[in-house]
Formats: C-alpha cells, structure tokens, sequence
C-alpha cells in the first residue's frame, strides 16, 4: 500500500523526504541517489510518485540525472568575490575547502595574435603555457590554461607541480606578485574533452572567464583563460549605491 503524506500531492510528501536524504549524503560526500525501485520500496510510494518528486528535485538544481545510471547530488556552489583579486588557493581556504591542481600540460608555444596582445608581446613570441584541472574537495570545477612571458614562465616550469601555487612561485622565485586585474565572464560551451574532464553530469555550458593580470609595477605578467562548471561555481559583487 502506498505511504501517504499529511495532505497534498504524494509526491510533495516525498519530496520532504528526500530533502532530508539530500543532506545525508552530502554529510557522507556521496553523490548517488538510491534507485527509483528501492526509493519506492523505502518510502512505500509508487513509481510514477517518485519519478514526478524526482522531476521537481532537478527543477529546482538539486540533483541531475543521468540515463541508465541514476540521480546524483548537485553539490552547493561555490561562490567567488569579483571585489579583490585572489589566487584559486586562496578561494578554497576562505571557504574550508580544500583546493587541488592537476597539471595537465607546461610547455612553451608561441603566442597568437590574441594571447601577444593580452600579455603585450609580439606575435610569435615564445611564451609560457600551464594548464591545469582546478578541484575543490576532489570535486573537478575548472579548466585554466595560463600564458606567461618567458622571463617568468621559466622559473615556473622548473617549479609547477600539483601542488604548487602559481601565485607562490611568481613571488618566491621571480618577486612578482598580480595586485590588480581585468576580468571578462560570459557564458559559452564545453568541448567533449572538456566535459569529460569536469565529470558525469556537468552542463554543457560553462563560465568562460579571462584575466590579465598586472604586477605591482603596472606590468602584464598572466593571461589566464578559465572555463568553470556553471552548475556548481558562482561569482557575486558588491555594488553600493551613490
């Protein structure tokens, strides 16, 4: 016999429910719902109940689903100032997450019409290129790749690893510290790669961001170029009123 709620569609009682589930499992850092047949059984509803409660859960970004392997937590944003310039570490820590990189390229190229006239070079000037997997808590959230002026980007090379802080070895090993930066955020589309690289469900849209960031001499040392998860990375401003 099917559970009945306290007044209201059935399927609204469920949803109460499995807010609760949600929880949980976000406590436990895990990800994957139970399955429609033993939601059904759990909670004694019917299958057309949990499906229409599940419907409702995603509408209102709490879960995704994926075709023939289930409903996954849709984990809580993350949240960045666009008021000060800050490193991706520096992002984690202020929220008591933990922030890790996974390099998957270093390499010197020659700069593009576009890429010599965000770092002020010459076409075809050799530059440094680091690009990187960003994860807050093991959770993959962003891809960057990072141009650098040679005289920079080769103390980098020798230096970057997965846990390195590019921001560190800039001033560590060149005296550069980025104190301010032009920043442009619009929206735009994952390629294949990309997606599989952030993980099962993440939308096809993205948050395409570019920075140019200047030292505190007013010089051009980083052109960053970033795509970030826009299911689960949120930027926010402070605007006062004159």
């Amino acid at each position: 016999m099917e559970r009945k709620g306290t007044g209201g569609p059935k399927y609204a009682y469920l949803m109460g429910e499995l807010h609760e589930l949600l929880r949980e499992l976000q406590y436990a850092a895990e990800s994957c719902l139970p399955t429609e047949r033993e939601l059904c059984e759990r909670y004694r509803v019917s299958r057309a109940t949990v499906r229409r409660a599940l419907e409702e859960l995603e509408k209102e970004g709490e879960i995704y689903r994926i075709q023939g392997k289930g409903a996954f937590v849709r984990r809580d944003q993350i949240r960045q100032s666009l008021n000060y310039l800050t490193s991706f570490s520096q992002d984690m820590k202020a929220r008591h997450m933990t922030g890790s990189s996974q390099v998957l390229a270093v390499e010197t190229v020659l700069a593009s019409a576009r890429v010599a006239e965000q770092l002020q070079v010459e076409e075809g000037t050799s530059v440094l290129l680091l690009k990187r997997l960003r994860l807050a808590d093991g959770v993959p959230v962003a891809i960057e790749t990072c141009y650098l002026e040679c005289s920079i980007g080769c103390m980098v090379k020798e230096c970057i690893d997965d846990a390195s802080s590019l921001y560190d070895i800039m001033f560590q090993k060149c005296g550069v510290k980025p104190v301010s930066a032009e920043q442009n955020i619009k929206v735009g589309l994952l390629q294949p790669w990309e997606k599989s690289l952030l993980g099962e469900g993440v939308p096809t849209h993205a948050l395409c961001i570019t920075r140019q960031s200047r030292d505190q001499n007013g010089r051009i040392v980083e052109y960053t170029e970033s795509k970030y998860r826009g299911d689960n990375y949120s930027y926010q401003i402070s605007i006062n009123v004159e």
